[in-house]
């Protein structure tokens, strides 16, 4: 998915409003990104674990389809 509209930060910001956290920048991988051609703002990155719920992922996808 591509968010033409924000930045990585911009978008995660306004998901940290919703109580969704995220992580933005090049990760530890400026080199990886380099290589995708998203060196200029890096990228966003949405983190599950075992007690990601499925109600979790419907308020991303609702939260996502709103604001984009």
């Amino acid at each position: 998915m591509i968010a033409n509209d924000y930045t990585p930060q911009e978008l995660g910001d306004i998901l940290e409003g919703y109580d969704i956290y995220t992580r933005t920048g090049l990760h530890c991988s400026p080199i990886a990104h380099k290589h995708m051609k998203t060196n200029e703002n890096g990228t966003i990155r949405f983190s599950v674990s075992y007690f990601t719920r499925d109600e979790d992922f419907k308020k991303l996808e609702e939260v996502l389809e709103e604001i984009l």
